[in-house]
């Protein structure tokens, strides 16, 4: 699917919230890509300390196959932004 992707950023509010984003555009693109149906709900916002508002990652939805005879399988996880490894 995807290969390792690697963000660097200074702090951790928008920097860190536009590599989340991204990170989450590619994984859109790669299972519509497989043939997933696609869809991205938005959360809101977050209020920060100094009471500035920073924009929530969306929620990525997808759904591959629609066959009514196959079982229905969840995963539920979270594409997290992690520090660059110095490997």
């Amino acid at each position: 699917m995807v290969s390792m992707i690697e963000f660097h950023y200074r702090d951790g509010t928008s920097s860190k919230y536009f590599n989340q984003h991204t990170t989450i555009c590619i994984f859109f693109q790669e299972l519509e890509n497989l043939g997933a149906t696609t869809q991205l709900e938005e959360l809101g916002d977050q209020t920060l300390p100094d009471g500035s508002k920073l924009p929530l990652p969306p929620v990525l939805l997808a759904t591959l196959g629609t066959d009514p005879n196959k079982k229905t399988l969840l995963v539920y996880g979270h594409l997290d932004v992690q520090p660059a490894s110095k490997v």
